[in-house]
């Protein structure tokens, strides 16, 4: 996973936090005004969560991730994004049961199975690479960043 023994558990845990924060946020904020986004802001909220998780890397190690740690993360955070959002989603249903319910089951009947694991395949893949992004590029420019700060 590391090439020096640093734990990435602590990041994950921060980007799950996050990400469930705006999520919760967002959602209740759709809920008290009554508006219809769709999932437009599932990207800024992979986004701001993958942020958060490489300025507190840095903050913490002095430097950017490891090619490895990238991966672990990129991959780890995206089965976060997709649990977290199922919670949120199921919470969202337990408060107000009437709100989604004949909604999601409608759309999960109108496509076949194969279809919905295309999506969520395809779906994984753009988490992957953007999260990918951020913990490689992202992460560089912030630490290049913080060290032409320091001299």
């Amino acid at each position: 996973m590391s090439t020096d023994d640093t734990s990435l558990k602590k990041y994950t845990v921060i980007f799950a936090c996050v990400y469930t924060a705006i999520h919760l946020i967002l959602m209740g904020g759709m809920y008290i005004f009554d508006i219809q986004n769709g999932n437009s802001m599932n990207m800024p909220m992979l986004m701001v969560s993958a942020f958060a998780v490489s300025k507190a890397f840095i903050n913490d190690n002095h430097r950017a991730f490891h090619k490895s740690e990238k991966r672990f993360l990129s991959i780890i955070c995206t089965l976060i994004a997709f649990a977290a959002s199922i919670f949120v989603y199921i919470l969202v249903i337990l408060l107000d049961p009437n709100m989604l319910v004949e909604e999601i089951l409608t759309l999960i009947k109108s496509l076949p199975i194969a279809v919905w694991v295309i999506i969520v395949f395809i779906v994984a893949l753009i988490y992957y690479f953007i999260l990918g992004f951020f913990y490689g590029w992202v992460t560089n420019k912030i630490f290049a960043k913080q060290i032409s700060e320091q001299m």
